[in-house]
């Protein structure tokens, strides 16, 4: 692969430092002074003025000397410099990831959600490649040398990534259902956790047989008033 992304990344390189040098030459105007004199101080002046001379450029002359910036007419750089650079990046984007559209161009939902698909597949190989170098070559070698990691395995961590607001419901949905080792909580927030609080039963609304014979008359008075208003 290396082989394949010298072809691009060479003259990628190479068209860069044509275009800066095309820059450098033709990018700024280029100045002229035209003098009648031949005193050599007066074209040493002159010559130094147009050295120095910078944002702020100024210079002073005599009446016989004429100064002239000429533009250049080349304008046909972007075609051949950054039309090159970007088919160099494009094919290295194909090479590396398999497709252009999620990272440079894409006009398209239907075609973007399929190199989407493409570069997902591509990423799934590469972990899966990664993850049988370690498990089959790295882990053993290490064994070898004295590492204490003998029986582990690599695995890479799919897990969701959660809100705060979702992990608290997600964690508060399972909690409420199941019964959760409280290693768990103390493991991922650094927390001591102790035993599990029962939660208190609910009495019926009615109360027992016994509170209805105590409270006689003054119950049978509440509940009419609140059929009442119902």
């Amino acid at each position: 692969m290396y082989l394949k992304a010298a072809t691009q990344t060479i003259p990628k390189k190479n068209m860069l430092a044509f275009w800066d040098s095309f820059g450098e030459i033709f990018g700024m105007p280029m100045r002229i002074a035209r003098t009648t004199s031949r005193d050599p101080k007066e074209m040493g002046r002159l010559d130094k003025m147009l050295k120095d001379a910078g944002a702020s450029q100024y210079m002073v002359a005599g009446q016989d000397t004429e100064i002239e910036f000429v533009e250049s007419g080349k304008g046909d750089a972007f075609n051949v410099y950054d039309k090159r650079i970007d088919r160099a990046n494009s094919e290295l984007s194909k090479l590396i990831i398999g497709q252009t559209m999620t990272i440079e161009d894409g006009s398209s939902l239907s075609q973007s959600e399929t190199h989407l698909k493409v570069f997902e597949n591509l990423v799934e190989g590469d972990c899966t490649m990664l993850r049988d170098i370690v498990n089959n070559q790295l882990i053993p070698r290490m064994v070898k040398h004295g590492f204490p990691i003998k029986g582990l395995r690599f695995e890479w961590d799919d897990a969701v990534d959660y809100t705060p607001e979702q992990q608290v419901a997600y964690e508060t949905m399972i909690a409420d259902r199941y019964d959760v080792d409280s290693s768990y909580f103390a493991e991922k927030y650094s927390m001591p956790v102790g035993e599990r609080r029962n939660a208190q039963p609910m009495l019926p609304d009615g109360g027992d047989d016994g509170d209805k014979e105590n409270n006689g008359p003054k119950e049978q008075q509440q509940n009419t008033h609140g059929s009442f208003f119902d």
